[in-house]
């Protein structure tokens, strides 16, 4: 005996939640090849991070190295630590802008609440 579900289009057959209609795969599958495509280049970079020098260019390329430590050294003393002053200032910008984007917008939300106004 087959269950219908009403819609205010159509009378439509209820499926178990096992069975897939063949034209939700398609989508899917296209979809998750895009997100495969779109990490890829991320998961490089973050793996090519923990690579030495001389790593980097003679191991496979989504192979953790061992340079990790070396690289975030380096990179803490680049300049007399001037990246440590450039990641702050980063978090006070955008942390700042989010706050008063929060603010602005939590106004702007309760304006239509104010008797009066509209």
């Amino acid at each position: 005996m087959t269950t219908y579900l009403f819609t205010a289009r159509r009378l439509r057959p209820k499926y178990d939640a096992g069975h897939r209609r063949p034209r939700q795969i398609a989508p899917n599958v296209v979809l998750w090849l895009g997100v495969i495509y779109c990490l890829m280049p991320i998961v490089w970079v973050v793996t090519a991070a923990t690579k030495s020098p001389a790593e980097l260019f003679t191991t496979a390329p989504f192979v953790p190295g061992t340079g990790l430590w070396t690289n975030l050294q380096a990179l803490l003393e680049f300049r007399g630590g001037v990246y440590v002053s450039w990641a702050t200032n980063s978090l006070l910008y955008a942390g700042g802008g989010a706050l008063a984007c929060t603010v602005i917008s939590a106004a702007a939300g309760f304006v239509r609440d104010c008797p009066g106004v509209c």
